[in-house]
């Protein structure tokens, strides 16, 4: 739960980093930005890809006029995303040369990529938990039976087969399934995209993150839309959710990976409602100003 609760603070930490990166787009900003990318990559590696994610989609936004990022240069764009990946990629570097001495491959944070795969597709596949009420735990369970069972298929002792050696296995077995069943790798991760938001451990647990995930999304989504003054904060947040929301759908999703998002929409909500509430005062007080003017009586 540790690590939880530190990657949480570190990508809280790297999309404000990214805001003021997109604000005031200096050399130090960058690089405090790739900083904690790479800080919070060492807790998950799903971070990495962020520079990369937001700088494409600077692309996309500029196309609006109106939008908070059409005046964004394109001449930076490069600089925007070489910098912040370079020095992500430098901040994990021990970690890297660790893994390379260890293994004798180079792995940039961590080689799980083959087995998350096909234990979403196992659960995009299987996964019934508002319907049949079975625990995450026991859809799990037979998912890693499944994957013993591939490997004695393969002439492979599962007792004997190390971690990494399964994953190679799997990674494998995972660009040929992409290859072969694209569209139904496409289907798995459309399925996955609000398994995201509410797959708990069991049917009870399931239905409650899902009521509270209801309820900050439509919170942010109003937020989204209204807050003028933080309109690029907002937009940011909404392409980290994006971002996140994505590549674990395309993986494996469970509710316990989207906690890191919850801090970051609960931040924009309540600047939006303190926004909110010192709009309608001001409005109230030229209210009263506006009734003293009309009853002075005239010189």
């Amino acid at each position: 739960i540790w690590i939880e609760l530190v990657f949480t603070l570190l990508t809280s930490v790297m999309v404000f980093a990214a805001y003021f990166a997109l604000r005031y787009r200096t050399p130090r900003s960058l690089v405090l930005f790739g900083l904690a990318t790479g800080l919070s990559a060492l807790c998950k590696a799903v971070t990495l890809l962020f520079p990369l994610f937001l700088a494409l989609s600077l692309v996309g936004l500029r196309m609006r006029p109106s939008g908070p990022f059409s005046r964004f240069p394109m001449k930076k764009l490069a600089g925007f995303l070489l910098i912040p990946t370079a020095v992500a990629a430098l901040t994990i570097s021990p970690w890297t040369i660790r893994n390379r001495i260890v293994t004798g491959r180079w792995v940039l944070v961590s080689t799980n990529l083959g087995v998350e795969y096909h234990r979403g597709d196992y659960l995009a596949r299987h996964n019934s938990f508002l319907i049949s009420r079975k625990t995450l735990a026991n859809t799990l369970g037979d998912c890693i039976a499944e994957e013993d069972r591939i490997l004695r298929g393969l002439g492979k002792d599962p007792a004997l087969v190390s971690y990494l050696e399964k994953d190679d296995i799997f990674q494998s077995l995972m660009w040929e399934d992409i290859r072969s069943r694209p569209q139904q790798h496409a289907l798995n991760t459309l399925k996955q995209i609000p398994a995201f938001w509410y797959t708990g451990n069991t049917w009870w647990t399931s239905l409650y993150i899902l009521g509270q995930a209801a309820v900050f999304l439509a919170l942010f989504g109003t937020a989204l839309f209204h807050f003028r003054r933080r309109r690029d904060l907002s937009v940011l947040v909404g392409l980290f959710i994006v971002y996140m929301n994505l590549l674990h759908a395309g993986l494996v999703a469970i509710a316990r990976y989207s906690l890191p998002l919850y801090p970051l929409m609960t931040l924009v909500i309540a600047a939006w409602w303190m926004d909110k509430r010192q709009r309608r005062r001001g409005r109230e007080a030229q209210e009263i100003i506006a009734e003293d003017d009309r009853g002075m009586p005239s010189g």
